[in-house]
This record gives structure tokens, C-alpha cells and sequence, in this order.
């Protein structure tokens, strides 16, 4: 990272959107599952968030965290309680950082998508779990990796230079609503 900021001059945005996860009901989800899920998907952002503080700190900027719809409300029929905690606590990170950044011009925003056709989630969602999720939302459609990309450069631009500390939705509609 060092390197990297140094040629091009600083870091002012960082974006935090690793994930690899392990789906399974709590009393089936083994300790090595939930360890891998809390490394892949809150670890790495603590780690990158740390090596780019510096560099932030020297010229403020913002912290953009890719969350989850999973770490605000439960989803009876789709088990994630280690994807869920992860992404919850990706949220309360969000909030601290804009605290800890705020006397550095440091701002600090989560994303939080509901269901996005990706590589991964085809990968790993059933065409019965998609329909279902599908079903929860007012928009009846997957959300695109491009959607959330408009969002992040909204927030990661000057545009959004009083935007800090909050948690965007971007789900089709799904926690609006009961369906």
C-alpha cells in the first residue's frame, strides 16, 4: 500500500468490498465456517482500513464499506448468521471510523445491497433462493454490480462531502416493505 500511495500521490478513497462467505443454519455452521466468513468478510476491511488510515489522515477523504441488508434484518428462509454478523459489524465499523476520521476530514459510508446478480451469487444462490429474495423486494429485480457502482461514485466524490457515519440501502425496495 505504501508504495502504491506513494507513486500516485496519497490514498483518498478506499473502498472496502471483500466477501467470501459460508451459508448454513447456526446449529449446522461449523467453527472454521464462521471463521472464514469473519476473516473474509470483516478482517480484510479492519486490515485495509489500518494500512490506509495514515494516508487518509494526511489528506482526509472517504471510506466507502460495501455491507449487507444481512447485518440489519434477518432472512428466515436464507441461513447466514455468520454473513449477517460480519456485515452488521462492518456497519458499526462504518459509524466508528466517521467518528475516529471526522477531526480529519475523514468520511466513512456503508453500502448496503440487497440481492445483486454477481459471479458470486450465482455461484452460490439457488435459482429457488433468487426467486425468493426476488419476491421481497418493490423493484422485481436483481440489483447490478453497476447500481451499486453509481452509489459508491456518488459517495465517493466531492458531491458527497457532508455524507458520513451513514448506512445506504440500496435494495430495490426489500426492507421498505413487508410484501
Amino acid at each position: 500500500m505504501r508504495r502504491g500511495a506513494e507513486h500516485l500521490g496519497g490514498i483518498d478513497v478506499l473502498y472496502n468490498n471483500a466477501s467470501a462467505t459460508a451459508f448454513a443454519p447456526i446449529d449446522e455452521m461449523t467453527v472454521d465456517a464462521w471463521r472464514f466468513v469473519i476473516t473474509n468478510e470483516l478482517d480484510i476491511a479492519f486490515h485495509v482500513t489500518r494500512a490506509a488510515w495514515p494516508y487518509l489522515k494526511a489528506g482526509g477523504g472517504a471510506i466507502l464499506t460495501t455491507c449487507s441488508i444481512s447485518g440489519m434484518i434477518g432472512v428466515g428462509r436464507f441461513p447466514q448468521t455468520a454473513h449477517a454478523a460480519a456485515k452488521g459489524a462492518l456497519i458499526s465499523m462504518t459509524r466508528q471510523l466517521a467518528a475516529e476520521g471526522a477531526p480529519f476530514n475523514i468520511r466513512s459510508v456503508a453500502l448496503s445491497p440487497g440481492f445483486v446478480d454477481s459471479p458470486a451469487t450465482e455461484e452460490r444462490v439457488t435459482s429457488e433462493a433468487r426467486d425468493y429474495m426476488l419476491g421481497l423486494q418493490m423493484l422485481q429485480r436483481a440489483g447490478t454490480p453497476r447500481d451499486v457502482a453509481y452509489l459508491a461514485l456518488y459517495l465517493a466524490s466531492d458531491e458527497a462531502a457532508w455524507v458520513t457515519g451513514a448506512n445506504f440501502v440500496i435494495d430495490g425496495g426489500w426492507t421498505a416493505w413487508a410484501g
